[in-house]
């Protein structure tokens, strides 16, 4: 079983770079709301999806264990209700989305096995597996009720694949292949019809900050301005309906964090509003609506862009 940072962390050090983008007209920063916390133990890496007005997070690490536990968020009473456990293995990371109706999930140490959650009944399935030879580290994203999978990762001889799901017919369609180079922990969201995937970490500790978008009409992958900083290993990355947002964890520092704002429209960052919280490592976010949701250990935050 592989670990993220949980356990071993990597020290590395980032230079951070102002921007500035064509105007001098001042940019709208987003807020962060303190909400009520976690009633659970707190925990690193879990997975999340938001279904039908509410959220659902699933196993992850706690101090002293990886658990199954799966929990119900609802935003309107901002309350924590525990379901059913993930009746298959316990696992840590790995990606997580909701789609009409459902939550999937892609976790490990199941590999490539995909798993469906029904809020209705409060049950899993086995889904078809992702018929790939990757590793770890896969990311994902929504797009128009599809789910889109890339097995972008570090491992020796992994390709660089992207596969749609479709869960009306629960199958799956392999797509043109990320351009950039693998990445270690890559993040990933979407805005409006489009899909957006790079930062990460490359093999060697190499932090990179690029970014790529993907038109799955067009089929194709595009290079995009690259970040103003290295958002690197253990980022957070969320979307709203008109932008992307990434911000990264420093590895052996308790501190607030940057977080840097992805304009399509401009194709430009900006430093954005710094997480509050220095309880970051291996947090876990989720969309609700246009709310967005970030859940570090037990604390739990709303960011209001």
């Amino acid at each position: 079983m592989r670990l993220y940072t949980t356990l071993s962390v990597i020290l590395f050090s980032v230079l951070f770079f102002s921007c500035k983008d064509s105007d001098d007209a001042p940019k709208k920063i987003g807020q962060w709301k303190r909400l009520n916390d976690f009633p659970g133990e707190g925990r690193t890496h879990a997975l999340s999806f938001a279904v039908d007005g509410k959220a659902y997070m699933a196993m992850g690490l706690t101090a002293t264990a990886f658990v199954s536990e799966v929990w119900e968020y609802d935003p309107e009473k901002d309350s924590w209700t525990q379901k059913k456990n993930f009746p298959f293995f316990v696992g840590y990371d790995g990606a997580a989305l909701g789609l009409n109706g459902k939550g999937y999930m892609m976790a490990y140490p199941g590999n490539l096995d995909l798993y469906s959650y029904d809020p209705q009944s409060d049950s899993w399935d086995r889904m078809p597996r992702l018929p790939d030879d990757a590793g770890d580290f896969i990311t994902a994203f929504a797009i128009d009720g599809k789910g889109y999978f890339a097995t972008n990762a570090e491992s020796a001889g992994t390709r660089n694949d992207l596969w749609m799901f479709d869960p009306a017919t629960k199958a799956w369609t392999l797509k043109a292949a990320f351009p950039g180079e693998p990445i270690d922990q890559p993040a990933s969201f979407s805005i409006g019809q489009k899909g957006y995937m790079g930062l990460g970490m490359l093999t060697g500790d190499t932090v990179p900050n690029s970014l790529y978008e993907y038109d799955p009409v067009s089929n194709t992958w595009t290079k995009k301005h690259d970040a103003p900083a290295s958002v690197a290993i253990e980022a957070i990355s969320f979307s709203s309906s008109s932008a992307g947002y990434s911000a990264m964890f420093v590895p052996g520092q308790n501190q607030e964090t940057p977080l840097y704002k992805y304009d399509p429209q401009t194709d430009q960052w900006n430093a954005d509003a710094t997480l509050p919280s220095g309880n970051n490592l291996g947090a876990t976010t989720f969309t609700i609506g246009s709310r967005i949701f970030v859940v570090g250990g037990k604390e739990v935050w709303e960011f209001i862009p």
